[in-house]
């Protein structure tokens, strides 16, 4: 080896030691002054923490391949939780309003800041050994009753959005190619609106102001549904469980599928099932499908639901535009 290699390599192992050094060192003084260098391990976990309650926030948008993101509604503190997200592959900023999280999922794209913003934090979460790449990704945000968030905005390749306890009158765009929604009380005078190819979508009370769902497969089911505007839920196959908490003769109701089982209030219908509409109503769900299943039906009210039978359907079915 040549006497200029041999030195090369000398000050490269030098650099390495000080390097490594320093991060120790740099550790102690954070971890001493509570400023911790690295994102906090909580159990088997490592968890990156903001506090909401400290920013000025309106809108949080979350892009990600894999996670499973939970959004608390009345909460006692407002705060998010990053957990098991390596350090140097994602970016995170509370800028202008908005809290935003973007994964980043190789490192060649971790060097492109022109596109996904500068995410390199150090060598020092690459020799961090103890992150566990392998760990469930998971995003919780927890929000008081009094720190509402206009807008949602979530985008993501696989994962689960779940919704609890959500009662402000957020804008909800969700953009899931393959995953599972699932809210128990959704109430929104705003829009909720939900993208993708393989989707479940299970809802306990949703009042919503407006809805669209399209999904190559859809399996949706919600217990009780109630919009003030407009509902379209289109699939390709798949299942559509609704139950209306409204009066069906106070909407506009437009059920179609092509070779898929249509029934309504418990009667099976032909595939297509559109009462006369009625100009005055503000209110209308539309559900299309191609070889899905549809089931429609109204809410008991006084403990008798309303009285449907198959002669009630149109007797020359309107195509569906």
């Amino acid at each position: 080896m040549k006497p200029t290699s041999i030195i090369s390599l000398i000050v490269a192992v030098l650099f390495i030691i000080v390097g490594l050094t320093t991060c120790i060192i740099a550790q102690n003084m954070a971890n001493a002054s509570g400023e911790p260098l690295f994102a906090e391990e909580v159990g088997d976990g490592i968890v990156k923490s903001v506090d909401l309650g400290e920013v000025d926030i309106s809108k949080i948008v979350l892009d990600v391949s894999e996670a499973e993101i939970n959004i608390f509604g009345n909460s006692e503190t407002s705060y998010a939780e990053f957990v098991n997200f390596r350090e140097n592959y994602y970016t995170l900023s509370t800028a202008n309003k908005t809290l935003t999280f973007n994964e980043i999922t190789d490192f060649v794209s971790m060097l492109k800041f022109w596109e996904n913003g500068f995410s390199f934090k150090g060598m020092r979460h690459i020799i961090r050994f103890s992150e566990d790449t392998d760990s469930k990704k998971i995003i919780n945000i927890h929000l008081t009753a009094d720190h509402p968030i206009k807008i949602f905005e979530v985008e993501a390749d696989c994962g689960t959005v779940s919704l609890e306890s959500m009662t402000s009158g957020s804008d909800y765009t969700l953009n899931i190619e393959k995953g599972e929604v699932k809210a128990d009380t959704l109430s929104t005078t705003s829009a909720f609106k939900l993208n993708g190819t393989e989707l479940t979508l299970t809802m306990g009370k949703a009042e919503v102001g407006t809805m669209e769902i399209k999904a190559e497969n859809l399996n949706m089911k919600v217990d009780s549904f109630l919009t003030a505007g407009s509902a379209l839920i289109e699939t390709a196959g798949g299942s559509v469980t609704v139950v209306s908490a409204a009066d069906m003769s106070s909407m506009n109701i437009d059920l179609d599928t092509l070779s898929g089982k249509l029934t309504v209030n418990g009667v099976e219908m032909d595939t297509h099932y559109k009462p006369e509409k009625n100009p005055e109503l503000t209110s209308s769900v539309r559900i299309i499908a191609d070889s899905a299943d549809i089931s429609f039906s109204q809410s008991p009210v006084n403990g008798n639901a309303p009285e449907t039978t198959a002669e009630t359907t149109p007797e020359t079915p309107e195509t569906a535009e």
